[in-house]
């Protein structure tokens, strides 16, 4: 979860939500930028990718309180503070170098490395003919000649409502006692996991049932669901501007909940992937390409 730079109200120094929120004002739009795009731009500068990463995302996810209830929640890291730390760790670790026979490698030493695989491959196949169990180590080589051999992707979740091919999901409840209240706290923000939702009827008419700025639909709040035309069948479209995501929410208005039980997600939530789906997305590997995944080159087996 990472924030959206481009959202004027995302920024922690007020001079820099004052500029984001006017340049945004005289385009008429926001245009949004990649992380990978942002990086580049910066010339991929260190202070300012750890600063984004390490201060800037953390102290946005703290905001999610909800998050923190069951988990000890991230500390924000500095990076004066860190290089401090560090300056502190070299110096002792040049004290105790001599001591420790270890040596900073900036430049990766191929034949060393090399040498030392060697050695250690034949350790390993000394320890293993002293088993005597029959099992021996065989290189394979690498028949596609590639350098790095990618791996096969899991799945898409099919119970999360960001992987899913359609965010959907159906809540039961009451709708003449579950107010908007309780749907903004309970539903949207704590079940479904969203920071500044705008809510929405899906009545032809767009009516906003709960909105992001502060403020401007609290009036709605203390309101019953059902005081705004909601009832079994409605539909809701729940829109998160901060993490970009899109959930609709169906009703099913039910009076036989349990005691104490305001609503209830019902069936899986939300719809899970085909296989189809689901074979393609295991076959996709980190490169990109239509390669399977392969076994690594090195491996034991044992003889028959």
């Amino acid at each position: 979860m990472s924030p959206d730079r481009a959202d004027p109200e995302a920024a922690w120094e007020p001079a820099q939500a004052e500029v984001r929120a006017r340049v945004s004002n005289e385009d008429g739009d926001i245009k949004r930028i990649s992380t990978k795009e942002w990086a580049k731009s910066t010339g991929y500068d260190p202070v300012k990718l750890f600063t984004k990463l390490f201060k800037d995302d953390i102290r946005y996810l703290l905001r999610v309180d909800k998050l923190w209830h069951r988990r000890k929640p991230p500390v924000p890291m500095d990076w004066a503070e860190v290089q401090s730390q560090g300056e502190e760790a070299n110096a002792f670790d040049q004290q105790n170098e001599p001591q420790l026979g270890l040596k900073d490698h900036q430049v990766l030493d191929v034949k060393s490395y090399a040498s030392l695989f060697s050695k250690s491959t034949e350790t390993l196949r000394v320890h293993l003919a002293e088993k005597g169990d029959g099992t021996e180590l065989i290189l394979e080589p690498n028949r596609r000649k590639k350098l790095l051999v990618p791996c096969a992707l899991d799945p898409p979740n099919s119970n999360c409502y960001v992987c899913a091919s359609k965010p959907e999901v159906t809540v039961q409840l009451n709708v003449h006692k579950v107010t908007v209240l309780t749907l903004q706290d309970k539903i949207v923000k704590e079940k479904f996991a969203m920071v500044a939702p705008d809510v929405q009827i899906e009545d032809g008419k767009g009516t906003i049932l709960i909105s992001s700025e502060e403020g401007e639909t609290e009036a709605n709040n203390p309101e019953k669901l059902s005081d705004f035309g909601i009832r079994n069948g409605s539909r809701l479209q729940a829109d998160d501007f901060l993490q970009d995501c899109t959930l609709l929410i169906n009703f099913l208005h039910s009076k036989d909940l349990g005691k104490d039980v305001e609503f209830e997600v019902v069936g899986d939530a939300p719809e899970k992937v085909g296989p189809k789906q689901a074979e393609d997305a295991a076959r996709s590997i980190t490169n990109g390409s239509d390669d399977g995944a392969q076994p690594s080159n090195l491996h034991s087996t044992r003889a028959r």
